[in-house]
């Protein structure tokens, strides 16, 4: 099992006990991304490195996150801008360490410096 450590200590957070708990934040987040948009590239990232279920459709990415989320990316019609800059996105995933594993290899992971520990 993957767990947090600093130095010999080991971070019990991350790891909870029982079933899976009921969704009680938001089930379906839209992302808008403007028009021609690499949304094939969006569902790889997605599929292949997170390891989520991708459900593709023309001008849109669906992502299921865990238990009853979903992370949709919706491409504009051109001309029409996007009202955004960033966001932090949480989900629940299964395979934490996989993932940073995988995300790593591709110098995908940022560790803020004023942080001296790493997942």
């Amino acid at each position: 099992a993957f767990e947090l450590r600093q130095g010999t200590r080991a971070d019990p957070r991350g790891k909870q006990p029982g079933d899976v708990s009921e969704c009680l934040g938001i089930p379906e987040l839209q992302i808008h991304v403007p028009a021609g948009s690499n949304m094939a590239g969006i569902s790889r990232f997605y599929s292949r490195l997170i390891g989520a279920q991708v459900l593709s459709f023309e001008g849109m990415v669906r992502v299921v996150c865990g238990h009853e989320q979903i992370l949709s990316f919706i491409e504009l019609k051109p001309g029409i801008q996007v009202q955004h800059s960033d966001y932090h996105v949480s989900m629940y995933v299964d395979d934490f360490q996989g993932i940073y594993s995988r995300c790593e290899d591709l110098s995908l992971i940022f560790v803020n410096p004023r942080f001296k520990r790493k997942a």
